[in-house]
């Protein structure tokens, strides 16, 4: 189950004492900031939760499935989002079935 933006911001303002709109910006913020170091340095580690990159994707030449008709990919970017260690190790046992 996915959690709404709302529920989230509310979870995160009781956890920290803060209010739910200065979470909200908080969350604002560290999307401006890590979209420009990205695009800026090619990558961004959220402490204590993901490591961000940019990685660019050469122009290269593709078959269709179906045909198997020879086209060109163009040039283009990937996101790439992994978590930090400490993060996957810890949602890892908290989802071990007993």
């Amino acid at each position: 189950m996915e959690v709404r933006k709302k529920e989230f911001v509310a979870a995160v303002a009781a956890a920290s004492s803060l209010t739910a709109a200065q979470v909200s910006r908080a969350l604002k913020a560290l999307e401006e900031v890590s979209a420009n170091h990205i695009k800026d340095f090619g990558s961004v580690q959220v402490p204590g939760l993901v490591t961000i990159k940019r990685m660019p994707v050469e122009e290269r030449v593709r078959q269709k499935p179906s045909t198997r008709e020879s086209f060109v990919a163009p040039a283009s970017v990937l996101v790439k989002a992994k978590p930090v260690p400490r993060f996957s190790k810890r949602i890892k046992a908290e989802n071990v079935p007993a």
